[in-house]
């Protein structure tokens, strides 16, 4: 399976990203090469603002986001269930 990837804009410049890469694929740095893709096209776009969420079970995609220049603004205690547990959210943001 072929990770996918997008930007969503709004009404003003800002951006939200989101990607999902299947597990057996995981490790190979596609991650690392979506997000710097998806940051060089929303510079392209005009957008000012990027921002993304994470659960806090995946510590993978947080330091893709932070090594990428990503910084955590906040965070949301037991926002999402996943199978069965409860996961607290992180949200990110890179102004451009």
């Amino acid at each position: 399976m072929i990770p996918f990837y997008w930007v969503q804009q709004g009404a003003t410049n800002e951006a939200e990203i989101g990607y999902r890469v299947v597990k057996k694929e995981s490790g190979k740095r596609i991650v690392s090469h979506c997000v710097s893709f998806l940051i060089d096209e929303a510079k392209r776009m005009g957008i000012t603002l990027l921002n993304t969420e994470v659960m806090n079970n995946n510590p993978a995609s947080e330091k893709v986001l932070i090594k990428s220049g990503f910084s955590p603004t906040q965070c949301f205690r037991r926002k999402y269930q996943h199978q069965g547990v409860f996961h607290n959210s992180i949200y990110f943001e890179l102004v451009l």
